[in-house]
């Protein structure tokens, strides 16, 4: 199972500044109507449910997949295993048609008990990732 939005503290304060920059630069230059990002999360949520109902005749993503997805600052983070023949980038790019969403962050496998995988898990949080976000 991915671990999720968990973070530590360290990891927390060290992405900080980023989180700010990104926010604020958006607004500031008129490429954003919300002068944070995190002011779209609960509007991409409610989206992306509506989106995922809609695309599931298309890709079958619910037959196909186990995903956990983490919404946070205008990206989708798509965690979890996918089956070997599933349209994986039919999925996302349909997904990344969300209203207000940035970007779709891949970080899925097709071998739940592969020895890295691109997240991490609750089960084994410390666990280097491999190639995540790609």
């Amino acid at each position: 199972m991915p671990l999720g939005p968990l973070e530590t503290e360290t990891e927390w304060l060290a992405d900080s500044h980023y989180r700010i920059e990104r926010g604020n630069s958006c607004w500031i230059e008129g490429r954003c109507r919300l002068s944070n990002a995190y002011l779209y999360d609960t509007e991409i949520a409610e989206a992306v449910q509506r989106r995922l109902a809609n695309i599931n005749a298309a890709t079958h993503w619910r037959e196909q997949s186990t995903l956990w997805l983490t919404l946070q600052r205008r990206f989708i983070y798509v965690q979890g295993c996918v089956a070997p023949g599933f349209d994986k980038q039919s999925f996302l790019k349909e997904l990344a048609k969300t209203a207000d969403v940035e970007r779709v962050i891949d970080d899925t496998t097709t071998n739940p008990r592969a020895a890295q995988l691109p997240y991490k898990t609750l089960a084994d949080p410390d666990r280097p990732v491999v190639d995540p976000g790609n």
